[in-house]
């Protein structure tokens, strides 16, 4: 691919990533479909308000080109988490979170790599 070709895919994986982790974040903290998907583990509600605070700031963090980097971490760490809760409980489905770390591992890396801002 060419140079230009390779910045704008990436550019293009880091807005619709981070949007993506945004909007799905909103929608467990404040949709009544996150609470019930939540609270069929099991789990008190508040864990759920955490883990959602906790990802949204990390996304927004993510989208500020300055903090790209602390927010990049953070979402792994949380992404880390929400994978374990799940393995947890029984629910073996954490593939999104998968790729969700896996793209943020790859925007991270490439930015390292041309010391720029996506």
């Amino acid at each position: 691919m060419t140079t230009q070709v390779s910045k704008n895919a990436l550019r293009a994986l880091y807005w619709s990533l981070g949007l993506v982790v945004l909007l799905q974040s909103c929608l467990l903290a404040f949709a009544p479909a996150g609470k019930r998907a939540f609270g069929h583990i099991g789990l008190p509600d508040w864990i759920r308000m955490v883990l959602a605070g906790s990802e949204i700031l990390a996304a927004v963090l993510f989208l500020i080109p300055r903090a790209m980097v602390v927010g990049g971490y953070l979402l792994l760490a949380i992404f880390g988490v929400a994978m374990l809760i799940h393995v947890l409980h029984g629910q073996w489905e954490v593939g999104g979170l998968v790729i969700y770390a896996m793209a943020v591992l790859v925007i991270l890396s490439e930015r390292n790599d041309r010391g720029t801002n996506c």
